[in-house]
């Protein structure tokens, strides 16, 4: 399945797609800065890959993260993550083999690590 990945053009609809996605997964852990999916263990999540259903949210968690992420590094330093080509095979092949590495840390990290590995571009000046 091939994603679709939205130009930048403000906040707004990251922020929404973001609020969806942690509204549908799991609750949070108490005193954790971070919701949904990205709370599970990696080797939960990995386990959870196999669910067709917990894999697409995952998969959408984690673009998610990574179009919030990229709102923040707009905002802040004046560049994005190319994010282009992003499919949900390679969203969840990402993360398995993030998760590998270290099995007993959070979700997140392994989208953090994903993220990390985009290309940076700079920002298109505005009119």
């Amino acid at each position: 399945m091939k994603m679709r990945v939205l130009r930048w053009r403000g906040c707004g609809a990251a922020v929404l797609a973001l609020a969806t996605c942690l509204a549908a997964a799991p609750a949070r852990a108490d005193g954790a800065n971070v919701a949904g999916y990205g709370a599970l263990s990696c080797a939960q999540a990995v386990a959870a890959l196999d669910n067709v259903a917990e894999r697409h949210g995952i998969v959408q968690w984690t673009l998610g993260f990574m179009s919030g992420a990229n709102a923040a590094q707009m905002i802040h330093a004046g560049t994005f993550r190319d994010l282009t080509n992003l499919n949900a095979e390679l969203v969840a092949g990402s993360l398995r083999a993030a998760c590998a590495e270290t099995p007993g840390a959070p979700l997140v990290t392994a989208a953090e690590k994903l993220f990390s590995s985009r290309l940076v571009r700079t920002a298109p000046k505005q009119r």
